[in-house]
């Protein structure tokens, strides 16, 4: 079976790649993989500099992982709404990685990713995910940018 990767960070444009994902997938009959990662923030010390990882584990444990997974079943709904097969993956870690690693292991076939086009300087020292995504690996992916293209 056919697997497509959508990475999503909950933004518009990763809306637009998860309906242009579903769109495509009604022609090539696959498996929708809905993927999002969690970078975890620095943790908490102490003035002592000892490590508060009972804060961290149960702040992440709470509100925001159940939050965030959440959102990502929600989202799965327009994919089983739809009538397609799909799987969920919440990664923790930095999103390139987690989406390389995820490309590897699932063998995927395609990637559907959302891109607000950063250029220039912003591309320069903020970087733009989804180049650094599909520039180290070869396969087939598809971006979606702000135009809506109909399959």
């Amino acid at each position: 079976m056919k697997k497509i990767l959508v990475p999503v960070d909950f933004s518009e444009r990763s809306s637009e790649a998860l309906d242009f994902a579903i769109q495509f997938n009604k022609k090539v009959h696959g498996q929708i993989i809905l993927m999002h990662a969690i970078v975890l923030p620095a943790t908490t010390f102490f003035s002592s500099g000892e490590i508060d990882l009972n804060y961290m584990k149960s702040f992440y444990q709470a509100e925001y992982l159940k939050g965030t997974h959440n959102q990502l079943e929600e989202w799965a709904k327009r994919i089983a709404e739809a009538d397609q097969k799909y799987t969920t993956r919440l990664k923790y870690g930095h999103p390139f990685e987690k989406v390389n690693e995820l490309i590897t292991d699932e063998k995927v076939d395609w990637i559907v990713i959302g891109s607000n086009g950063a250029s220039g300087i912003k591309e320069f020292f903020v970087g733009s995910l989804t180049e650094r995504v599909i520039r180290p690996v070869s396969y087939t992916h598809l971006r979606a940018h702000e135009t809506r293209h109909d399959l």
